[in-house]
C-alpha cells in the first residue's frame, strides 16, 4: 500500500508556501499549530510512589489511579533531570 502525498498551501502573512507532505508531516504541522492531543500514551508507570501515563509524542505526564485503572487530573511536565516518557 502506498502512502499518499499531498500538496499543501500554507498562508504565511503576505506570502504562500507550498509544501509537499505526507500524512506524518501534516500531523506534525497540526501538533505545532494546535498542541499535542496526547493520543498515544504509555502503559501506567510507577516511579517514586507516583503512577502516571506519559504521552509518547510530547512527554507530558498524567496521573493514573491503579485502583480505578483510570487517568485523572491535568497533564504535567516531568521534573527536570528525568527522561521524557519514562
Amino acid at each position: 500500500m502506498q502512502e499518499s502525498t499531498t500538496l499543501t498551501t500554507i498562508q504565511l502573512g503576505d506570502r504562500n508556501a507550498s509544501l509537499e507532505t505526507d500524512s506524518h508531516s501534516v500531523n506534525d504541522l497540526l501538533t505545532r499549530l494546535f498542541g499535542c492531543w496526547h493520543v498515544r500514551l504509555t502503559r501506567p508507570i510507577t516511579r517514586d510512589n507516583q503512577t502516571y501515563q506519559a504521552c509518547l509524542r510530547c512527554g507530558l505526564r498524567r496521573p493514573f489511579d491503579l485502583d480505578t485503572w483510570k487517568a485523572y487530573g491535568s497533564f504535567y511536565a516531568a521534573p527536570s533531570g528525568e527522561p521524557k516518557g519514562h
